[in-house]
C-alpha cells in the first residue's frame, strides 16, 4: 500500500488502528485506551472483511479516510465539497480503490 500510494503520489500517513462492532463505543476510557497503545483511527468493518479473506486465502489491501475526530474540542461533520451529500464520503476514494486494483494485477 505505501509503494503504491508513494507512485501515485498520494500523501498518507500509516498507524495502527483498533475495530469495533457497534456504532458509539468510542467511549473516552475506551479511546484513550487504543491512542495510549498507538492507534491512530478505529473502524466497523475491516476486521470482518479480514477474517472472511483469511478463511478464503485472499488478500486485502485497505486505506482509511478520517470520518470524524475523536479528539477534536467539537464535532465536526466535516462535509467537503464532492463528498456524497449526508455522507462523509469522497468519491474520489473509489477512483483510488479502482487504480489500487490496476495495481495490484499488473
Amino acid at each position: 500500500m505505501a509503494r503504491f500510494m508513494e507512485e501515485n503520489g498520494i500523501p498518507y500517513v500509516k498507524g495502527r488502528t483498533w475495530t469495533t462492532d457497534s456504532f458509539y463505543r468510542e467511549t473516552v476510557n475506551n479511546f484513550e485506551k487504543h491512542k495510549a497503545d498507538g492507534c491512530i483511527s478505529v473502524e466497523m468493518e475491516c476486521a470482518a472483511l479480514q477474517a472472511m479473506c483469511d478463511f478464503r486465502g485472499l488478500n486485502l489491501y485497505t486505506f482509511f479516510t478520517s470520518g470524524d475526530l475523536l479528539d477534536a474540542p467539537e464535532w465536526d461533520t466535516r462535509q467537503k465539497e464532492g463528498h456524497v451529500e449526508g455522507t462523509q464520503h469522497d468519491s474520489g476514494h473509489f477512483d483510488i480503490a479502482l487504480e489500487l486494483a490496476r495495481y495490484i494485477v499488473s
